[in-house]
């Protein structure tokens, strides 16, 4: 644990970002990632799963003032 500390990965969030993507990301020669190989199937594409959780806020109803110079 002291090596996670000393190189920023003491946050749980961090850590846990970093754990899916290694699980996700990083792939064997053979070409198979870790999350791969146990499910038994490619998983779906981050991005998608991340496009899905988040609400993407509305557009705005007119456009922003300008500043007076």
């Amino acid at each position: 644990m002291r090596n996670h500390q000393l190189r920023g990965l003491d946050h749980p969030r961090k850590r846990a970002c970093l754990t899916a993507l290694h699980h996700c990301f990083l792939t064997r020669p053979d070409g198979t990632t870790a999350a791969e190989r146990c499910f038994g199937q490619k998983p779906r594409s981050m991005l998608a799963a991340i496009v899905e959780a988040v609400d993407i806020p509305p557009a705005p109803l007119r456009p922003p003032k300008r500043a007076v110079a």
